[in-house]
């Protein structure tokens, strides 16, 4: 099964909301990246990813992410993630992701949210 983006921007135009179903992997990561990208590029560079229906997400796609917010970061916005599916904090904990770092919102659980 592949990524699935659905990108729907809320109706003030401060944020573009990012709803990721499927897997996130290595097979799938090019596409979404593409269309991560192609979503800041709609209203405004601050992203709201949603990964609540998000069957898996490994070491890869949330390598697509890192990216993603790099790049919200380089155009002036941001990438915050909610709906952060429980098997994922350890893995982003581990690693340090610039998706966690510095940030007062960073906490475990399902619905958190992640911004940077």
């Amino acid at each position: 099964m592949n990524c699935e983006l659905t990108i729907n921007v809320d109706v003030d135009g401060r944020e573009t909301q990012v709803a990721v179903a499927g897997i996130l992997d290595a097979s799938s990561a090019n596409a979404c990246l593409k269309q991560l990208l192609q979503a800041m590029h709609l209203e405004v560079p601050r992203l709201v990813v949603d990964l609540s229906q998000a069957e898996l997400v490994d070491s890869a796609g949330l390598g697509i992410l890192q990216a993603a917010r790099a790049q919200a970061v380089t155009l002036g916005g941001h990438l915050r993630l909610v709906g952060v599916p429980e098997y994922l904090w350890p893995m982003i904990a581990e690693e340090r992701l610039a998706l966690a770092a510095d940030t007062p919102s960073f906490a475990r659980g399902h619905g958190s949210a992640v911004e940077g």
